[in-house]
């Protein structure tokens, strides 16, 4: 005697037959289903992307902000005209604004004549300026500068040479 749960079981088509297999309900599949798994493939690949991006954007933030507090560094060491341009510059860089980066910073020739030559040139390097002797002159430091070339007070911009005569002492 049949108990109505073998009945159901034969009336089932065998495996393997049209209808009756799962593997091929599977390969077929629903529109819905089809449907859900493009759509969740598709959100995985936008949030790989905004990951990436994400990612790309706090490295470039990180970078920006070592960069700045290396600037910012530089300035407390010295404060001069010559390192307020380095420092103007090294912003520009960090932030990729080119006219920044290449910002020229305007300064005052000081008076040097009659100075040792190695006051002179630390005079020149606090104010952003180099000096180079003139062909011939004595360079050492305890030489005395007899000319410079721009003039005292000559407004020129930070890291020109400034061209000294100087003689022995």
């Amino acid at each position: 005697m049949d108990t109505p749960v073998t009945a159901d079981l034969e009336a089932l088509p065998p495996l393997g037959e049209e209808g009756g297999s799962s593997q091929e309900a599977r390969r077929r599949g629903t529109p819905v289903g089809r449907a859900a798994l493009v759509a969740a493939v598709v959100l995985s690949v936008i949030l790989v992307a905004v990951g990436v991006f994400e990612l790309q954007e706090q490295t470039s933030l990180l970078r920006q902000q070592r960069c700045l507090a290396v600037a910012q560094a530089r300035l407390q060491v010295t404060n001069t005209d010559a390192t307020q341009l380095a420092a103007a510059q090294a912003v520009g860089r960090c932030i990729n604004d080119t006219a920044l980066a290449a910002a020229v910073v305007n300064v005052t020739e000081p008076g040097l004549v009659s100075l040792p030559l190695a006051e002179a040139r630390r005079d020149l390097a606090q104010v952003g300026l180099r000096a180079i002797i003139h062909a011939g002159d004595p360079a050492s430091d305890n030489s005395v500068v007899t000319a410079q070339a721009p003039p005292t007070g000559a407004v020129v911009p930070a890291g020109s040479v400034v061209e000294l005569s100087t003689h022995a002492p």
